[in-house]
């Protein structure tokens, strides 16, 4: 004996008795549901198909269980709880109509930066400092921006100049101390080069007053 009805888009089918009340396939559109049962079938047994499309026939859906049971069930239960008929496992039903979220993943790392404090320094002692001394050959110390400074061939280091002119201050008393028959130098903005051969600290102002000879014999305090 075989049964006629019609598939969820309408579809006319026909299959043997014995499929009735299983899940099946529809062969031209692909949807899933469950045969009608016999009794569904014997209640519009008119002949008159119409009645047939007013039958309820679920469109079914296809999961497996957490043991890898191959399972049907209506697709108005997706996403609620159910139980495995084989095994008893009891699970959530898959649902295919939601389309899960893309998970959002931070695209920026923070790197905590050390604050760094500005230095004041006097107009005159902006840019570097440099004093060749007569430890070695080619032997310099620099004072840039407040970095430390070592001497060649000395394991003494001297303490970065603070944010106050008094610790550049005492920064030139070390530099010229350490220079012995070396060459001090200052560095200015716009380039300058200050060569002193002496130096002396104003007991009034408490600045730096150095004398430089120019190539021509020159004398000038500065």
């Amino acid at each position: 004996m075989t049964i006629e009805f019609l598939c969820p888009n309408g579809h006319r089918i026909r299959c043997a008795d014995d499929k009735a009340g299983l899940a099946a396939k529809c062969p031209q559109c692909g949807v899933k549901f469950r045969v009608p049962t016999l009794e569904e079938v014997r209640a519009a047994a008119s002949g008159d198909l119409s009645k047939l499309e007013n039958a309820e026939i679920e469109e079914q859906i296809e999961f497996l269980c957490p043991n890898g049971h191959r399972l049907f069930g209506p697709k108005r239960l997706q996403g609620r709880p159910g139980q495995c008929p084989e095994c008893g496992m009891r699970f959530r039903i898959p649902n295919y109509d939601s389309v899960p979220e893309e998970e959002e993943t931070e695209s920026a790392t923070r790197l905590s930066l050390a604050e760094e404090q500005p230095l004041v320094t006097p107009a005159a002692l902006s840019d570097s400092l440099s004093v060749e001394t007569s430890l070695g050959p080619e032997s310099a110390t620099t004072i840039a921006h407040g970095e430390p400074a070592v001497a060649a061939n000395d394991d003494t280091r001297l303490t970065p100049a603070t944010a106050s002119p008094e610790g550049w201050l005492r920064t030139f008393d070390v530099l010229w101390a350490s220079r012995e028959a070396g060459r001090f130098e200052v560095h200015l903005t716009g380039g300058a080069v200050l060569r002193p051969v002496k130096l002396a600290r104003d007991p009034v102002s408490a600045e730096f007053i150095g004398l430089v000879v120019e190539e021509n014999g020159a004398r000038s305090l500065v």
